[in-house]
């Protein structure tokens, strides 16, 4: 539960500094940003492969194979499901036909819902304890508010 609430801190955060901050960043500033996240999110995913990988080199090779052909199987049956494209529509569901008010809602709301980092996180927080995915989906979730809220603001003020 206190995960929870980091993470609506993170958004109430992010979406308030939005509103509030006269920083609008360049986009050079966005695209390093992006990049730092980017390295979060990989190092947050190394680390956790670190901890959860055996000690013994055997296991763990086998392991990692095991992760990498469920990896490409999933990435494979996603494909074959079309579930980018079924994302796609979901997101084009959520900006039709509204007001911009209404649309950015139910677009927020399908951006931070349909988040992998969340649904991975909130298992490895069942499985093992380990709240830092879901720490880190705070911090990732508050910059997309902080962007959110700038971007309705232009379009509001």
């Amino acid at each position: 539960m206190p995960e929870t609430l980091l993470n609506a801190l993170g958004i109430l955060a992010g979406a308030l500094a939005g509103l509030w901050s006269p920083w609008t960043p360049r986009a050079e500033t966005q695209r390093q940003l992006r990049l730092l996240l980017t390295g979060l999110t990989v190092l947050a995913g190394g680390l956790v492969l670190w901890t959860a990988l055996p000690s013994r080199p055997w296991p763990a090779v086998q392991l990692l194979i095991i992760g990498f052909l469920a990896l490409s199987l999933g990435s494979l049956l996603g494909h074959g499901m079309r579930l980018q494209w079924g994302l796609g529509r979901l997101l084009a569901w959520a900006g039709a036909g509204r007001t911009p008010p209404e649309s950015g809602f139910a677009f927020e709301s399908v951006v931070f819902a349909a988040n992998p980092l969340g649904i991975a996180g909130a298992l490895l927080l069942g499985t093992t304890g380990d709240w830092r995915p879901l720490a880190l989906k705070a911090v990732l979730d508050g910059l997309a508010a902080f962007g959110f809220a700038k971007a309705g603001s232009r379009t509001t003020a």
